[in-house]
């Protein structure tokens, strides 16, 4: 797993971070969606940006641009996480499969529909 500095990020950001030292996750404090993904508002609603997802700004200002049409996968399964080194990228169809395959298996192994 890649090590990433997380001094590296401005003071406004890492404010809203708490740093869990066991699971290496990068919590976020700050508003999430009610699917409990953190988000920053951007004021930018007259642009059709209204927010953005803060482990996709977090990736993208410490390990560069996220490919189009790209999700990031969480492998540690902390939607709070925004440790760029927990993020995984591929394609949305990948993410999509990987996600089906999880359900598939949980339902399988706890017999629950």
């Amino acid at each position: 797993m890649q090590e990433v500095d997380i001094s590296r990020l401005p003071d406004e950001l890492r404010a809203q971070l708490a740093e869990d030292y066991q699971s290496g996750c990068w919590k976020w404090l700050g508003k999430r969606t009610k699917t409990g993904y953190g988000y920053i508002g951007l004021g930018l609603k007259h642009f059709g940006i209204a927010e953005i997802h803060a482990h996709r700004l977090i990736y993208r200002l410490l390990m560069g641009a996220i490919e189009h049409n790209h999700a990031l996968h969480h492998w540690c399964h902390n939607k709070r996480c925004c440790n760029p080194a927990h993020l995984l990228p591929m394609t949305n169809g990948e993410h999509s499969r990987w996600h089906g395959e999880r359900i598939r298996r949980i339902k399988e192994t706890y017999g629950r529909d």
